[in-house]
């Protein structure tokens, strides 16, 4: 009875033992899901594969060359747009990168096709887990700026800083009371923390779309975000400054030596040699340097003067090309506003054309 009661004990054990072990070789059932991707869509899918070629709506084998030139309005006295005080010129952010794609200016992301879909720039492919609690960024090796130095993923962490610690203040209490910690893995992965119990769907294109600057030049320069300023950091972009004429003129040339030409994001893009910004003291006198030939591209807000203002020689000789590109979107607000020395309301009427 004894040897019985042992040998029972003993089994016992064993299957304890089996069952235990075979516990450990399942997968925890709270292993988070990670997702590897070669960009980042705020509705979840992207609508280009990881080998695409080019975006659809552009010719990947469009010329190179000539000059675009821009009227603008007004004047400029810094090229540094995050500067307190003093107006920035305007394309000032066109030399520089982020980790994902995004149109100059901030007026949208890449592809123009699809909307709120980021592909890899700088980085060329990221991972998160499902919930979205943060971020890994893989960045391509060969990026540099234009000054010949790597683009690191320590610049990354700098500039994402240097905007919480001189840029403007509501922006910066914002970001970090959703993102409150970034992370250098190595030089070319960096990893982004998003708090807990708020919505995380938009937090991977607000950390992928901040621009890099060079940690090192500022640095040695001692250039501050928040002061105005001509003289500008290196970018990785395919543009850098070529000249400065304040308040008339800003000139960008193409880099010969842009590290990214070859990429997916970039073919059939940045056709321009040269983009020059041509200053006017208002919108008259911008007009009239298009009509004589001084500026080359002009878009066309107000429909009285779409109407009645295009008949001048060059348009006879048929060399401005006049048309009409439907987009999709709605028109412009248009509106009358009424100075009645009110301080509560001078608004009264609004009106769309």
């Amino acid at each position: 009875m004894a040897v019985s009661r042992a040998v029972t004990a003993i089994r016992g054990k064993l299957g304890a033992a089996v069952i235990f072990a075979a516990f450990l070789s399942q997968p925890a059932l709270s292993e988070e899901t990670i997702i590897e991707s070669h960009g980042y869509s705020f509705f979840g899918n992207l609508s280009y594969p990881a080998d695409y070629d080019h975006f659809d709506y552009v010719n990947p084998d469009a010329p190179k060359g000539g000059e675009i030139a821009l009227a603008l309005s007004g004047t400029f006295d810094s090229m540094n747009p995050y500067a307190r005080l003093g107006r920035a010129s305007a394309l000032s952010t066109v030399m520089y990168e982020s980790l994902l794609g995004q149109i100059q200016a901030g007026s949208g992301s890449l592809p123009s096709d699809h909307y709120d879909e980021y592909y890899g720039l700088l980085a060329e492919r990221i991972e998160y887990p499902e919930d979205k609690a943060w971020v890994i960024f893989h960045m391509r090796p060969e990026a540099e700026f234009s000054n010949g130095t790597p683009v690191t993923a320590h610049d990354v962490a700098f500039s994402h800083n240097l905007l919480l610690d001189q840029g403007l203040k509501s922006y910066a209490d914002a970001v970090r009371a959703r993102i409150p910690k970034v992370e250098v893995i190595d030089d070319h992965t960096v990893k982004f923390y998003f708090t807990e119990d708020i919505s995380r769907r938009s937090l991977i294109d607000q950390v992928g779309t901040v621009p890099i600057w060079s940690q090192d030049w500022y640095e040695e320069t001692g250039a501050r975000l928040d002061e105005p300023r001509m003289e500008v950091s290196p970018g990785s972009g395919p543009y850098v400054l070529d000249e400065v004429n304040p308040p008339r003129r800003v000139t960008f040339k193409r880099n010969p030596d842009y590290w990214g030409w070859d990429l997916p994001i970039n073919q059939g893009r940045h056709n321009f040699d040269r983009i020059r910004l041509e200053y006017f003291a208002d919108s008259t006198g911008a007009f009239e340097a298009f009509t004589a030939g001084e500026v080359t591209f002009r878009t066309e807000n107000d429909p009285k003067q779409w109407a009645s203002f295009y008949e001048f020689p060059a348009i006879d000789e048929g060399w401005v090309k006049r048309e009409e590109l439907p987009d999709g979107f709605p028109p412009n607000m248009s509106g009358i506003v009424f100075n009645l020395g009110s301080s509560r309301c001078r608004i009264v009427g609004f009106g769309r054309r």
